[in-house]
């Protein structure tokens, strides 16, 4: 938000749904404070040794293996071809020798012994749930105002949208059943129109499972996916890129907020404010040289920075450095930048007519500057769609 950049709906996994609860304005800080919390003080207590694996394969091609291994559960169905399982520490083991004799992918999680979304859970999920309603219930009114105006959140524990906010029992259902993940991005992209796909967390960990999900859609597609942060890469320069690629593609992202420093009290351990550049109006003055010329333009950049035309909606910008005789325009049509197109379903003849009147006005425009006039032909990626001898009526 201070950047200008606002969720409009958000899905997450396994603990990072109180991040997501919040962002949607279903929990006040104070709420999922309290939350992580009673979590945290419910698993510390757990005694049952357990394990949890991440597993290449979709639960066809494991579920006779999960079958003889009794204790192993689903614990996240993160893709269609990507699953984590979780049970005894022993089964967890006999697993991964089978998966590694058929070259699948299997990798162990380092959960310190925990099994979480299976029924090692159980046993703790009763006291969790009562301790939790009642932390809960101690808050002050004040403290139960969320911070955020309240938006769309798909819940991974239904696999759908809930406008409900979350209480005890909820949370306690977080924590033992399985995470559906893969079925709540499949929900949400059939449902929500959106731009962008941003993961906000230390890593681009879901990249390859939301990938694997916009592969396996067939009546609706993923947009592009953005990770805010990257292992071992500097995570000021991730944000900006982030910030950065929003902004290029039409988002409202304050710049200045961006790029102002911000001071930090060590005493405190806060940051506050944000220091922005101003305008240096005070350089000394000094005298011009026209003898030398130290910069020379080149054909494309002075096209580039001399366009003749204003960009078309239809047609898009004429290309710099080409060809006189044979100009082309490149256009990426989508009905986010072009909104009226939605109003405008013609048949194609009609469509690429528009094209020709355009592309015919821009070439008889340049013939006033000495193009010949005897064959005028203009080209879109290397397909002729009109031509002009003389005049055009």
């Amino acid at each position: 938000m201070i950047l200008g950049v606002s969720s409009c709906t958000s899905l997450s996994l396994r603990l990072g749904e109180i991040a997501a609860t919040y962002a949607s304005g279903l929990l006040s800080a104070a709420e999922a404070i309290v939350v992580a919390y009673a979590r945290g003080r419910a698993v510390s207590r757990n005694t049952r040794k357990g394990a949890m694996i991440a597993v290449g394969a979709g639960r066809e091609a494991i579920g006779p293996w999960l079958e003889d291994l009794g204790s192993l559960t689903i614990a996240c169905y993160n893709s269609p071809e990507s699953l984590t399982i979780s049970g005894d520490p022993n089964e967890v083991q006999s697993l991964k020798e089978r998966l590694d004799s058929q070259s699948i992918f299997a990798r162990l999680l380092h959960t310190d012994g925990n099994a979480y979304h299976s029924t090692h859970m159980k046993a703790l999920g009763e006291r969790y749930e009562g301790e939790l309603a009642h932390m809960l219930s101690q808050l002050s009114p004040t403290d139960r105002i969320p911070g955020y105006d309240q938006r769309d959140f798909f819940s991974t524990v239904y696999a759908d949208l809930t406008k409900k906010r979350p209480d005890a029992r909820y949370w306690r259902r977080n924590l033992e059943s399985p995470v559906r993940f893969s079925q709540g991005l499949s929900k949400l992209a059939e449902t929500v129109h959106l731009h962008y796909l941003i993961e906000i967390g230390p890593h681009s960990a879901l990249q390859g499972p939301i990938r694997q999900v916009g592969q396996s859609l067939k009546a609706s597609k993923l947009p592009p996916y953005l990770a805010t942060l990257l292992r071992k890469k500097d995570g000021v320069e991730n944000v900006l890129s982030t910030a950065g690629a929003l902004f290029v593609n039409g988002h409202d992202v304050n710049l200045l907020r961006l790029n102002s420093m911000e001071d930090y009290d060590s005493l405190t351990n806060t940051v506050s404010g944000g220091r922005i550049g101003k305008l240096i109006v005070d350089l000394p003055k000094y005298q011009w040289q026209y003898n030398r010329m130290f910069y020379f333009e080149n054909r494309w950049t002075r096209e580039f920075r001399l366009r003749t035309h204003p960009r078309h909606d239809l047609l898009g910008s004429r290309s710099p450095g080409g060809n006189r005789n044979e100009p082309v325009w490149r256009n990426v049509l989508t009905t986010k930048n072009v909104p009226w197109l939605q109003d405008h379903k013609v048949s194609p003849p009609a469509y690429h007519q528009s094209h020709s009147c355009q592309h015919a006005y821009e070439c008889l425009d340049r013939n006033e500057r000495g193009v010949s006039d005897d064959w005028l032909s203009c080209y879109s990626r290397g397909s002729c769609v009109a031509s002009c001898r003389g005049p055009c009526d």
